[in-house]
């Protein structure tokens, strides 16, 4: 597959906690998928690094969570929330939301009608 995704400007963040089931099945498929990629994943266990979660929310550094597992794609300065689980289990789905999401960031309106981007 021919990696068109601009992956030297874009982050995948994954929070999660120790509490949550779906984090410690899904974990393994994303590192996968980021690896395939070449995309950097930044896994925060909101539970276990609180502290650091807390002051990096109130320093706007990163996106509060309500829920997780929660995905955010870091590109162009903005974090983007995905809010479907198979983007980033899925090499192709995930190189895809990073080409829409860069192109609606660069050129508002532009990209395809039916995808939802959640900019945050």
């Amino acid at each position: 597959m021919e990696n068109k995704c601009d992956q030297n400007e874009v982050k995948l963040f994954m929070f999660s906690s120790k509490t949550c089931p779906p984090c410690k099945v899904i974990r393994p498929r994303v590192e996968k998928t980021c690896e395939e990629l070449g995309i950097p994943l930044d896994y925060i266990d909101v539970t276990e690094n609180f502290e650091e979660y807390k002051e990096k929310v109130m320093a706007g550094e990163w996106p509060q969570v309500r829920a997780t597992p929660t995905f955010f794609l870091y590109t162009l300065d903005t974090f983007v929330k995905l809010n479907d689980f198979t983007v980033v289990t899925s090499t192709n789905n995930l190189c895809e939301a990073i080409i829409n999401i860069r192109q609606e960031l660069k050129f508002p309106g532009l990209s395809n009608p039916n995808t939802n981007i959640n900019l945050n």
